[in-house]
């Protein structure tokens, strides 16, 4: 099988609910919260528990779709979002981020 490529970042909730887990699928990135946070909207429409995360570092916010407790868990987590989105480039680019 495939090792599952992970990022490590240290990132803070934003948007939504207060606690994630450590592995996280991230669906997009952005510098404005405001964009950020109308794709977490979209995927809350689509049935995703999505947050806005921050990296302090560089200022970047991401959206969470799902985390989960372990790195297995988020790759299918990973391969079955993109496959519910096959036209969608910017998803098809989602990525497990670890917050460490």
């Amino acid at each position: 099988s495939v090792p599952v490529a992970v990022r490590e970042e240290k990132v803070t909730v934003v948007s939504g609910e207060e606690t994630i887990k450590p592995y996280c699928v991230v669906c997009g990135s952005f510098a404005l919260k405001a964009n950020a946070d109308a794709l977490r909207q979209q995927l809350i429409n689509d049935g995703y528990p999505a947050v806005v995360v921050i990296n302090e570092v560089g200022r970047t916010y991401r959206v969470v779709c799902s985390s989960f407790a372990t790195k297995e868990e988020a790759a299918k987590a990973r391969d079955a979002f993109k496959a519910r989105y096959p036209d969608n480039s910017d998803f098809q680019n989602a990525w497990i981020l670890y917050n460490k």
